[in-house]
């Protein structure tokens, strides 16, 4: 469960450009041999960078920005981030922006011509997973079943499904903690605990009539 106390990036201010989560994973090679390639060995550990470019700066959001690093207070402060996968996020998922819609029993909707929106909230985990997992059993979706390459996010951390075979999921990152099987699996927003960048926290907004600004988060240590 997220920490109502810390700041969540605000929809209004969602990227326009490129949001590009990059895989912190460590990889050591080894030396060259006379024949053939070194040999490489990829550790499961690592960490989330997640790279926002293009954050429009507007008269309609300028103050939503200023609050929000005000918030932060450079990296002083941790906020949840999340990757908006637009084009491949089923419904809501990831930010993307086809809620699923529902009417009265009766077909009727409310006079200002809003209707009832689901929240996908029916993934959960099958069974209890430590902390440091790479696999996790989940009870999968209904209504916007997961697969292989699907963000989800675990109490504020977020992951990526490297493979998916019937209910075995394999993640990474690595569980930053410890689950109860009925955990729920957030596949709606799916968010990570960051922090700013070192080199962007005496960052300075200069704008014009339009204004844009690339930010850079690193995953909160575990």
């Amino acid at each position: 469960m997220r920490d109502p106390l810390i700041a969540v990036w605000p929809i209004k201010t969602i990227p326009v450009r490129h949001i590009t989560p990059v895989k912190g994973r460590p990889v050591t090679r080894g030396p060259q041999p006379i024949a053939g390639r070194p040999q490489t060995v990829v550790s499961s550990a690592g960490g989330w960078r997640l790279v926002y470019t293009g954050c429009l700066a507007r008269k309609s959001n300028i103050l939503a920005f200023r609050a929000l690093l005000a918030l932060i207070e450079g990296r002083a402060e941790p906020i949840y981030v999340g990757p908006y996968d637009y084009a491949n996020g089923p419904v809501r998922r990831a930010g993307a922006t086809s809620p699923i819609y529902h009417t009265f029993t009766n077909g009727k909707i409310f006079s200002s011509g809003y209707r009832f929106v689901s929240s996908l909230s029916d993934c959960t985990l099958a069974a209890g997973a430590a902390k440091g997992a790479t696999e996790i059993v989940i009870t999968n979706s209904q209504q916007a079943p997961l697969q292989a390459g699907d963000y989800i996010e675990l109490s504020g951390r977020l992951h990526v499904i490297e493979s998916l075979i019937v209910d075995l999921a394999r993640i990474w990152p690595p569980l930053r903690a410890a689950h109860a099987a009925g955990t729920k699996i957030e596949i709606d927003d799916p968010r990570m605990l960051a922090y700013l960048e070192e080199k962007e926290a005496g960052l300075q907004m200069q704008f014009g009539r339009w204004g844009e600004i690339d930010l850079s988060f690193e995953e909160a240590n575990w």
